[in-house]
């Protein structure tokens, strides 16, 4: 964040939201912003209550309050949010750190909150499990096309060059949708991804250079 300090938001009211809020709350350069969550029962949503923290059920009731925050947590489990409600909060600077993304980071936070680790190793820990998601983009013969959640590609492998002919410099920055024949299909997959929570088998035909 280069030296701003980080406003999060915890996006999901159950124990991991609880966990995280008790490891993070006494960082010096953490601020929890709020919390969101369907239900303000759940135990992470009670606990950030009676420590203070403002919480709501939906992103639109926090637009109202002047609350600033620069991250989002989603602790949900429910990636499809990703692709909604949390989707035009990325357009204005807020960084969504996704499902999967939460998920290595609370593990992180865990083990080191449980075992004493310092933040050296922890920062150490997710170098390391970068390094090795970008090995497996690198290396990958498949192509493999990465878009954030305006659809703006953002990683393309070399899998996907030598498919398509087009290098990574060519590729990145723009649309996924242009490499499409039939742009409409990356509308009916991102809706098969938020119904189904994955696509499999789905076929489609790309342009070639």
């Amino acid at each position: 964040m280069n030296g701003v300090m980080a406003k999060i938001l915890i996006y999901g009211g159950g124990k991991a939201a609880k966990t995280v809020i008790e490891m993070l709350q006494d960082d010096k350069n953490v601020e929890i912003a709020a919390l969101v969550a369907r239900n303000l029962d759940k135990e992470g949503a009670v606990y950030a209550k009676e420590i203070g923290i403002k919480c709501f059920q939906t992103i639109k009731e926090i637009s109202d309050t002047g609350i600033k925050f620069n991250i989002i947590f989603n602790l949900t489990g429910e990636p499809e949010l990703e692709l909604g409600e949390l989707a035009t909060l990325h357009d204005h600077g807020i960084e969504i750190i996704n499902s999967v993304s939460s998920k290595l980071i609370y593990d992180l936070l865990y083990d080191r909150h449980k075992n004493h680790i310092d933040k050296e190793t922890v920062i150490k820990q997710l170098r390391e499990q970068k390094a090795y998601f970008k090995n497996i983009l690198d290396d990958s013969f498949d192509m493999i096309m990465v878009t954030d959640r305006r659809g703006i590609i953002t990683e393309f492998n070399k899998g996907g060059e030598n498919m398509l002919g087009f290098s990574k410099k060519e590729v990145i920055g723009r649309k996924a949708s242009e490499f499409y024949i039939n742009p409409d299909e990356r509308d009916d997959i991102l809706e098969k991804l938020k119904k189904d929570k994955f696509v499999a088998n789905y076929e489609t035909v790309l342009i070639k250079k």
